[in-house]
């Protein structure tokens, strides 16, 4: 799993650049790579690539 932080509350094709160069380089070995944000929505990037607010990952907040 690879996971990256971003502080902004929209998810960009370049804020996800860096996940899909780690997807390539790690190919089957990498089952799921997930973008934590300060957005409200969990958004679907890909293939095994979400983006997932702050508080849906750590099950905080309403």
């Amino acid at each position: 799993m690879a996971v990256e932080v971003k502080w902004g509350q929209r998810i960009e094709e370049r804020d996800i650049a860096n996940l899909k160069r780690c997807s390539q380089y790690l190919k089957s070995r990498l089952r799921l790579s997930v973008i934590l944000y300060g957005g409200a929505e969990v958004i679907p990037l890909g293939p095994a690539m979400l983006a997932v607010p702050f508080p849906v990952f750590f099950g905080v907040g309403e």
